[in-house]
């Protein structure tokens, strides 16, 4: 029992420093000494758990629709290799990717890796029917990262639609597309393609999506393997 219960507590401690993980042992062990009871495989848990503090209520669910949309698009799409998702902390959830760099070498690739981005976004849409404003907000959000990457698409990849070959990458992509609207409205495409293009693919597991949704929810992370396991699953009934 030791092998599973050791994966739960490496995917409750994955984003803690090794430092972190040594001062809450320290502090679980001399809490358990001062009760006079022994160090047990819960109390770790529970400690791993209130170290990653959980969002408001009422945007658990979200959250865990939001994070599972990501993880379900890399893989579906073959973008990247999901290493764990979960829900809590600084950032409200986390989807950890070890990316396919051999896929995104060409616009096909950078447009799926666009679309994994703006995931998140379309699971809301299509089981709550609305969408959270933590997809936007600053630079590295999801649609800070879409919006910049379909930039650099636009004017340093050699990619555009317009003067392929021009290398003119803005140094303030914002204000870049603040005051270039033809630019926007190229950016916006692309954009609007991706979005399209992963909402169609969440559109064809939506059960799946609010299976794994629930787990996560329930458990507040989950291993990549899981949700490989759960995609494949899917598949053979299908």
């Amino acid at each position: 029992a030791h092998g599973g219960d050791l994966t739960s507590l490496a995917l409750l401690a994955d984003g803690l420093t090794g430092a972190d993980i040594e001062r809450l042992v320290r502090e679980v062990r001399a809490q358990c000494r001062r009760r006079r009871q022994p160090m047990t495989w819960d109390n770790l848990v529970d400690a791993l758990r209130e170290a990653r503090p959980a969002p408001p209520a009422e945007l658990m669910l979200p959250i865990a629709i939001h994070e599972i949309g990501h993880a379900l698009a890399y893989q579906l799409l073959g973008i990247g290799h999901v290493e764990s998702v979960q829900i809590g902390g600084e950032t409200g959830g986390r989807t950890r990717v070890t990316m396919h760099t051999e896929r995104v070498q060409d616009k096909l690739g950078i447009m799926g890796m666009i679309s994994c981005l703006l995931a998140g976004r379309a699971a809301e849409q299509l089981i709550v029917g609305s969408t959270m404003i933590g997809s936007g907000g600053v630079e590295e959000s999801d649609l800070g990262r879409a919006t910049r990457l379909a930039v650099e698409l636009e004017t340093a990849y050699g990619l555009g639609e317009e003067m392929p070959l021009v290398f003119r990458p803005p140094s303030n992509p914002g204000e870049a597309l603040l005051y270039q609207p033809m630019l926007a409205r190229r950016v916006d495409a692309r954009l609007t393609r991706a979005a399209k293009q992963v909402e169609t693919e969440l559109r064809q597991h939506l059960p799946l999506l609010s299976r794994l949704a629930g787990f996560l929810l329930e458990r507040t992370v989950i291993s990549g393997d899981e949700v490989r396991q759960e995609i494949e699953g899917a598949a053979s009934v299908g």
